[in-house]
């Protein structure tokens, strides 16, 4: 797990910092790697560098780059960051949905506030995360579902997508794999034949949902049934917002 935090002051970010430290040390967990950054040009360096971030913590008043601005040309580099606004401009709260803030905190905050956050910027994590095994005709199959795009139902198979071009298919019925994923929020039944992973769709309209643009060797676009309709747009909205 990656996490980074960026503010320009620099005291407040190290009391941050010792905060996540302590959390992390009181609950038994370990990260890979623990940034403070003051500067956003400088985390957007680093990204674009490793092209690894998990959790940010981002204040939003900054020179020479906002951290709104920052958030958006990380989503536009599709990262899934879960991005943690820590800010003195409570007015922000409502624009932060526009780049899929996973939270928003006000300053001066607790100890108890960070706890709070990370327990569930942790959970998603793992949701993120976690793996799937599958039956294929010579064994098992593992797939880790943050490799995965969507499942479609072919007959009695299941054809799982992945974001490296790869194609896994399994014989069982797209209502039993349902059921498996029920735990984990970012997938949603879109049609009768798709499940998707919404960390990767981009956009939905009233009949098709849009994948994000890197996934060219896919299908850009997937039905979204009428079926189905109501209750994908609230899991959606629900999961990013």
């Amino acid at each position: 797990m990656y996490i980074a935090i960026c503010d320009n002051e620099l005291p407040f970010a190290a009391l941050l910092a010792d905060a996540v430290k302590d959390y992390f040390a009181l609950h038994d967990l370990t990260y890979n790697k623990l940034a403070t950054y003051t500067s956003a040009n400088d985390l957007l360096a680093d990204y674009a560098d490793k092209n690894t971030l998990d959790i940010l913590f981002l204040d939003i008043d900054m020179p020479e780059m906002s951290g709104m601005e920052l958030a958006r040309k990380l989503r536009l580099a599709h990262s899934n960051a879960l991005i943690v606004f820590v800010t003195s401009h409570p007015e922000f709260m409502a624009t932060s949905f526009q780049v899929e803030a996973f939270d928003f905190l006000t300053k001066p905050i607790s100890a108890n506030d960070i706890s709070a956050v990370l327990k569930r910027c942790i959970k998603k994590y793992e949701q993120r995360y976690a793996k799937l095994m599958v039956k294929i005709p010579k064994g098992t199959a593992v797939i880790y579902l943050h490799n995965l795009l969507y499942i479609a139902s072919n007959k009695h198979y299941l054809d799982f997508i992945l974001d490296d071009k790869t194609q896994i298919r399994s014989l069982m019925k797209l209502s039993q794999l349902e059921e498996q994923l029920a735990a984990y929020p970012q997938f949603a039944r879109c049609h009768q034949s798709y499940l998707v992973n919404l960390d990767y769709v981009k956009e939905i309209y009233k009949e098709y949902l849009l994948f994000i643009p890197d996934y060219k060797h896919i299908v850009s676009t997937l039905p979204i049934s009428r079926k189905y309709a109501d209750r994908f747009r609230e899991q959606f909205m629900r999961y990013h917002f």
